[in-house]
C-alpha cells in the first residue's frame, strides 16, 4: 500500500507538517505549556477513517501540539475550492493531483516553497529527482517555464497502470 507506515512516507509527512508550522498558515491557536497548539485544516477527498489512519493519527501522535481537522473535499475541483474560499474555510493543507496546481496558483493559494524548505532544513535532494522535476513543471505551468519554482511537496509516487480484459486477445476479427 502506498500510504503504509513506511519511513519515506512518514518522513515526508513530518517534513510537510514542520513546513506548515514554519510558514504559519491561517490557523486558530491557543497556548498550552511550552508549545502553541496549532489546528490545521486538511482537505482530503477520502473518508474520515482513512484520513485518521493515514494522516491525523501519525501526525498527532508524533506532534502533541498539532491538531489536524479533516475537511472532506477535493481541492482540485475549482468550484468546490471557490466555495471553501467564499465560506472562509480555506484549507491549510490539501492533497490533490499535480494537475490541479494551476488552480491553486490562480487562486493565490500556492507559492514557491523553496525558501520554506530551507527554513526547516529539508534536503529536497533526498527525493527522487524525476518526481521533483514533475512538480516543478506543474508548478510553473501558470507562472511560465522560466520561473523554476517548486509549489508542492510530493506525498507519494503515483503510478498509472493499464488493465485489460484478457478475452480481447481471444476475439476473432
Amino acid at each position: 500500500m502506498l500510504f503504509s507506515k513506511s519511513k519515506p512516507f512518514l518522513l515526508s509527512l513530518i517534513a510537510l507538517v514542520l513546513f506548515v508550522i514554519v510558514v504559519a498558515c491561517t490557523n486558530q491557536t491557543s497556548q498550552s505549556g511550552d508549545n502553541e497548539i496549532v489546528e490545521l485544516k486538511f482537505a482530503y477527498s477520502g473518508s474520515e477513517e482513512i484520513f485518521n489512519e493515514r494522516f491525523k493519527d501519525p501526525v498527532e501522535n508524533h506532534f502533541d501540539h498539532i491538531i489536524l481537522k479533516h475537511i472532506e473535499a477535493h481541492p482540485g475541483n475549482s468550484e468546490q475550492l471557490d466555495e471553501m474560499i467564499a465560506a472562509k474555510n480555506t484549507p491549510d493543507l490539501w492533497i490533490t493531483s499535480t494537475g490541479s496546481s494551476t488552480a491553486m496558483f490562480q487562486k493565490q493559494l500556492a507559492y514557491d516553497l523553496t525558501e520554506s524548505f530551507e527554513l526547516v532544513d529539508f534536503d529536497i535532494s533526498r527525493l527522487e529527482e524525476n518526481i521533483v522535476d514533475e512538480l516543478r513543471s506543474r508548478s510553473n505551468e501558470f507562472l511560465g517555464p522560466d520561473s523554476n519554482i517548486l509549489g508542492a511537496l510530493p506525498l507519494k509516487r503515483g503510478l498509472s497502470a493499464l488493465y485489460y480484459n484478457k478475452d480481447i486477445f481471444n476475439r476473432e476479427h
